[in-house]
């Protein structure tokens, strides 16, 4: 009988053995929930999608572990009720037999012991892991939470950033618009600061906020011509070049609160500037096709400054028929204007260039008798006009040429007066215009005031401001010479200057 009891008893402890290890064999085929690693997620999108995902992984194997539980805690009860039973029998009969109580009942409660500690050992291991799952569990909900937070934070930093972008771009387009609408052309060259901060502002959106935008905005097409303009004033020719180039590219749209006579301004005043800038480049063939362009816009001939430059153009490729149709051009309009009463000093100054552009053609050409055609040319402007200092200096150039020296001192001394009081040593910004500027009063010091140290000291400058000049790529901007009456390379201007020195005031 005892060996019976044994043996039963070894066939219940080895079923006890299978059925955990087969407990251990479920849970290891158990789903592992897929741990977050370390790697950043590319957006808020991706992590929340990974913790969800992991919370509802974590969810399943808990129910999953407790439904398992629940039935290993079942058998193991029935199990040990069974053994309980079993045993007590077995201590009975042996009892019985034996006559020996108080040794069985240790016997029976130490086997007991001993099946009550594998099942309290098995539940605890069980409910520790189930404590660690809950654990994760609970993080996983807490994170989720806390980016949930996070997210509904950034969506209203998101919409007030988006806010903020969008005022700048409408600020930039409303200045944009603002000018484009009301400043005449030649009024831009006195706003130097005002074009500086739109410059800032504009490259500031450009790099800080444009690619940030959603969506993406788009400026119109008074912001790029604003901005071709601020750059041709400050010695930027690439950039005003790629400006307005999107101003020419847009030619056809009309913007809001623009008629198409605004929009033929505006676009007639991008191919000005490129033009301009063709010619200060030696481009002069692809000058006069852009001025022409500008012209057409043009219909009535109002447009005297880009008939000027054209006329300019024609003279440095040699065309002086072209020039003069341009000259004359301006001077019937101008006493057209002049008899209605509508010629202001604008368009006089602009009359007064056209007359000079004549004379400088005059003094290239050296045909007989060129002295008095220039000089009847010029008097009549000083005349007119006799602070515009360009064509007073040009008429003291005439005179000494002919040896009349004490008008030609005359004259370049009201030259460098006007030169002064006009503050345009300071105020001009355009290198080649402020090299041709200081050429000029340089000359005026020599042969007007009679001081070598001034003269020499202007020179200098101009000199100096040569290594400003701007480029396009290797290509160098040319300066207008006054001794020549052409644009020349920045080292033939070099050379020139040193003849100044030397007393030269024609070639």
């Amino acid at each position: 009988m005892k060996q019976r009891l044994i043996k039963m008893t070894v066939v219940l402890v080895f079923v006890l053995f299978a059925l955990k290890v087969g407990v251990v064999q479920t849970l290891a085929q158990q789903p592992t929930p897929t741990p977050v690693t370390s790697t950043p997620t590319p957006s808020l999108e991706g992590r929340i999608c990974q913790l969800e995902a992991m919370q509802n992984q974590t969810v399943r194997s808990l129910e999953l572990m407790n439904d398992q539980n629940r039935s290993i805690i079942t058998v193991i009860g029935a199990f040990a009720g069974v053994l309980i039973l079993l045993q007590s029998v077995v201590t009975g009969i042996q009892l019985y037999r034996e006559g020996g109580r108080g040794k069985s009942e240790r016997v029976g409660v130490d086997q007991v012991t001993k099946v009550m500690k594998v099942v309290e050992e098995t539940l605890r291991k069980r409910l520790d892991a189930e404590g660690r799952e809950r654990e994760r569990a609970e993080k996983a909900e807490k994170d989720l939470e806390d980016i949930h937070g996070q997210i509904g934070t950034l969506e209203d930093f998101r919409k007030a950033f988006q806010t903020l972008i969008k005022k700048n771009r409408q600020e930039i387009d409303e200045r944009a618009s603002q000018w484009a609408k009301d400043v005449s052309r030649h009024d831009f060259r006195g706003m130097a600061d005002e074009l500086n901060r739109f410059t800032q502002d504009f490259d500031s959106f450009k790099t800080g906020f444009e690619g940030l935008e959603e969506p993406r905005g788009r400026f119109t097409a008074r912001v790029p011509y604003i901005r071709g303009i601020a750059a041709h004033y400050a010695n930027q020719p690439d950039i005003a070049k790629q400006h307005l180039e999107e101003v020419e590219r847009r030619r056809k749209e009309l913007e809001e609160g623009e008629n198409e006579r605004g929009r033929d301004r505006r676009v007639a005043n991008a191919y000005y500037y490129l033009g301009l800038t063709e010619s200060n480049f030696g481009n002069h063939q692809d000058a006069t096709t852009l001025f022409k362009k500008a012209n057409a816009l043009d219909p009535h001939a109002r447009d005297f400054l880009t008939r000027v430059v054209t006329a300019e153009a024609y003279v440095m490729i040699g065309d002086f028929e072209k020039a003069k149709e341009n000259t004359a051009e301006i001077k019937k309009s101008a006493a057209e204007m002049e008899k209605r009463g509508a010629l202001r000093n604008y368009h006089l100054r602009l009359q007064s260039r056209a007359i000079l552009i004549e004379a400088n053609m005059a003094i290239l050409d050296r045909q007989a008798g060129w002295h008095q055609e220039t000089q009847k040319l010029l008097e009549a402007v000083y005349e007119a006009e006799p602070h515009y200092y360009y064509a007073t200096a040009t008429l003291a150039q005439v005179y000494y040429d002919q040896g009349d020296y004490d008008k030609a001192q005359e004259l370049f001394s009201d030259t460098y007066k006007d030169i002064e009081r006009s503050g345009h040593l300071h105020a001009v910004t355009e290198t080649r215009s402020r090299i041709l500027l200081e050429m000029f009063t340089g000359m005026c010091c020599k042969h007007g005031l009679k001081d070598e140290n001034m003269a020499d000291e202007y020179l200098d400058r101009a000199d100096g401001f040569r290594r400003r000049l701007p480029k396009i790529g290797n290509q160098v901007c040319t300066v207008f010479s006054p001794l020549s009456k052409k644009n020349e390379q920045s080292e033939t201007i070099h050379e020139h200057i040193e003849l100044i020195r030397k007393g030269k005031v024609l070639l």
